[in-house]
């Protein structure tokens, strides 16, 4: 008999309950998994304490996600250069703009700058943006390719948890 696995995600959000003029919001989120499902190779699972009677499995791509394109980067920084894709400046901007495409949710999760720094080995800035993702944080890693300082832009080069 062929076994079939089955993920439902559910993800409840109230909103609008209004205390004193301030929003207060209520984000709950839950996976579930039927039979037994093993993650691919670039993507990884919460870590292993998660017990099997709270299944929640959140898939996020980790490891290196984008090997440097020096094509590529030279266009967006010409183009940055140019006046357009300002956002490309700002690691949590390129984070929030970027990420989905490796499992996070660009709208609802959390990205916030962890450091920045000059790399004296690679001669390069180099930035790590702090990523919440069903509450747990990843983080992500940046460099400049291209100008350094504050007129180069950002590449995503990785994913690490935690």
């Amino acid at each position: 008999m062929k076994q079939v696995n089955l993920r439902l995600t559910i993800l409840l959000v109230i909103l609008g309950v209004v205390v004193g003029g301030a929003g207060v919001y209520f984000v709950y989120a839950y996976n579930w998994s039927c039979g037994s499902s093993s993650p691919s190779s670039s993507s990884s699972s919460l870590p292993s304490s998660t017990s099997d009677s709270d299944p929640a499995v959140v898939e996020i791509q980790t490891g290196e996600v984008q090997a440097l394109d020096p094509t590529i980067s030279g266009q967006q920084q010409a183009s940055v250069d140019g006046g357009h894709q300002p956002w490309r400046l700002d690691p949590v901007a390129v984070a929030a703009a970027e990420s989905g495409q490796y499992g996070f949710d660009t709208t609802n999760d959390a990205f916030v700058l962890k450091n920045k720094e000059f790399n004296d080995s690679a001669g390069t800035w180099t930035a790590q943006v702090t990523a919440t993702h069903s509450g747990y944080n990843y983080t992500i890693h940046f460099i400049q390719p291209e100008t350094q300082g504050d007129t180069g832009i950002w590449w995503l080069q990785s994913i690490s948890y935690p």
